[in-house]
């Protein structure tokens, strides 16, 4: 400075660096099928080497925090600048993302239908049972439930609609007695669903009214 010509340094005394207060929290972490955990510090300084290692005791979503046991103290090549004391830390797992999808089917008079799920870690048992908001042919949104051993560990965002296509039926010829008409009654039972047997049904006539052992017949 501009008086530092007036003074003489003799000496600087020895000081004390002393340790620095560390602390640290185990950080949220979303499902797995790990029990490993990362941790945030707290009163570090930037860019030091210092590291954390723990597990959580359960590899499961919670709703509560999971407690964390420590592997030993902080360690790195800076580690002895720091003093760490903390022994109990937690922090909560959170569900996974997953999404279904559904092959197009042809119409079978039900709104169960299978789901395919996506995002599910291997070794998890996930099922998935959807429900079609409508039975009927067309695009039709679907709703999901998951179940399974690790279901609890999954959040279900969405399924996506799928086509249900119109079911293709082939009715077999009636066979009757002579009555001079060509009126022909089929039996839709072998190949209509039985929710809409009683909404279903076809008009056919033989093309000739005589006896005959191979009559052709037409219907709609």
């Amino acid at each position: 400075g501009t008086d530092a010509s007036n003074y003489n340094l003799v000496s600087v005394s020895n000081a004390n660096i002393n340790i620095r207060t560390l602390t640290a929290t185990a950080d949220t972490k979303i499902y797995n099928r790990a029990n490993d955990v990362t941790f945030t510090f707290g009163n570090n300084v930037s860019n030091d080497n210092i590291s954390l290692s723990g597990t959580f005791d359960s590899i499961d979503v919670s709703s509560s925090p999971i407690n964390v046991t420590l592997s030993g103290t902080v360690y790195g090549s800076d580690a002895p600048n720091y003093n760490f004391t903390t022994t109990t830390l937690s922090a909560l797992i959170t569900k996974k993302d997953t999404s279904g999808s559904c092959l197009t089917r042809a119409y079978n008079g039900l709104t169960s239908i299978g789901v395919t799920l996506s995002g599910i870690i291997t070794g998890d048992t996930v099922t998935c049972a959807g429900t079609l908001d409508d039975r009927r042919p067309g695009t039709r949104g679907v709703s999901g439930v998951l179940a399974g051993a690790q279901a609890g560990n999954y959040n279900l965002t969405s399924v996506s609609n799928v086509e249900i296509s119109r079911k293709t039926i082939t009715c077999s010829g009636p066979i009757k007695t002579y009555d001079r008409t060509t009126t022909a009654t089929v039996d839709l039972t072998p190949v209509v669903e039985t929710i809409d047997i009683s909404d279903v049904t076809i008009t056919a006539n033989y093309i000739s009214f005589d006896v005959s052992s191979n009559s052709s017949v037409s219907g709609s």
